[in-house]
């Protein structure tokens, strides 16, 4: 006869049993339904991170996203060319699509835009955190990305991608409603924003601190792309905003010490005297977009001729 110790000590061991069957199954699932997703922020993900083939491929956040027509600057390069930008995301989340990337294939050209929040100490999504949207590739890319992703708490958040259901946990409506709509990538990753910003510029208002892990994993970036013969071109793209002197002196070091070239139209005339050009401060919307994809694709012909 069971005694009362053994009964619960097996308790305990089914309920483990029980737990890891259904993180395993439910683990499987969301992953097929991830992948299966045919709009939305999960089809993006999963496009990025496993399926880009193009020559030319943007990185960068929302100002990514949003600034670079892919259509516009394919025809006047008369090369392939996807928009991989993500909103919300910084230099730490760009390195890790970069690993992933030249996991399967080899781009010939990467475009880099960077914000100032990938250089600076801040709060919000430019930070580590935003690696946890890449956890569904927790094990699945290399040892070199795995290691990134536990930067944010190290054992503590390698033991939680251990869980399928923890890699998933915040994609739950996002891959419903990815599978649910179905809307083609016609725009090969540019998304474009209407809406015309209707307040006057303004200084920017930002305590400015170097990010020595920031600047590292630029330079980390930098020379992964070198060690594959990647050409690198890092961009800055307009603001709506009075920016300090030498905002981007900490990045200019970096591309001379490198040589990397720097297309900057951070503070053109044809935009910073026009708000209508603008969604917000941050934000070009389509016509500013359209416009700055023209200039900016002509600069990178240039510059690939060279």
């Amino acid at each position: 006869m069971l005694t009362s110790t053994k009964k619960y000590i097996y308790k305990i061991i089914a309920i483990l049993v029980i737990v890891i069957l259904v993180d395993k199954l439910s683990g499987t699932i969301l992953n097929k339904l991830y992948q299966s997703c045919k709009t939305g922020i999960c089809y993006q993900e999963n496009y990025i991170m496993r399926k880009t083939n193009q020559d030319v491929l943007f990185f960068g956040s929302s100002r990514a996203a949003y600034h670079y027509n892919s259509k516009i600057i394919k025809d006047t390069l008369n090369m392939s060319v996807y928009n991989s930008g993500r909103e919300g995301t910084g230099i730490y989340y760009h390195y890790g699509v970069l690993l992933s990337t030249i996991k399967r294939y080899t781009p010939k050209v990467i475009v880099l835009d960077l914000d100032y929040r990938d250089i600076y100490e801040c709060e919000g999504l430019f930070g580590l955190d935003i690696l946890k949207e890449q956890a569904p590739f927790y094990e699945k890319v290399s040892p070199e990305f795995d290691s990134l992703l536990v930067l944010s708490s190290g054992m503590k958040q390698k033991i939680k991608l251990q869980s399928n259901l923890y890699k998933y946990n915040s994609k739950f409506f996002r891959i419903l409603t990815g599978n649910l709509v179905s809307k083609s990538d016609n725009n090969l990753g540019f998304r474009g924003i209407e809406g015309n910003y209707n307040e006057n510029i303004k200084p920017l208002e930002f305590k400015l601190k170097i990010d020595n892990n920031k600047i590292k994993t630029i330079n980390k970036f930098i020379k992964k792309t070198k060690s594959k013969n990647i050409k690198l071109i890092i961009a800055i793209s307009p603001y709506y905003i009075k920016m300090p002197k030498n905002l981007f002196y900490p990045l200019e070091q970096i591309a001379n010490t490198n040589k990397i070239k720097i297309i900057s139209h951070i503070q053109d005339s044809i935009f910073i005297t026009n708000k209508n050009m603008f969604n917000d401060t941050f934000h070009l919307n389509l016509k500013g977009a359209n416009i700055y994809s023209s200039i900016f694709a002509s600069d990178l012909k240039n510059e690939l001729i060279k």
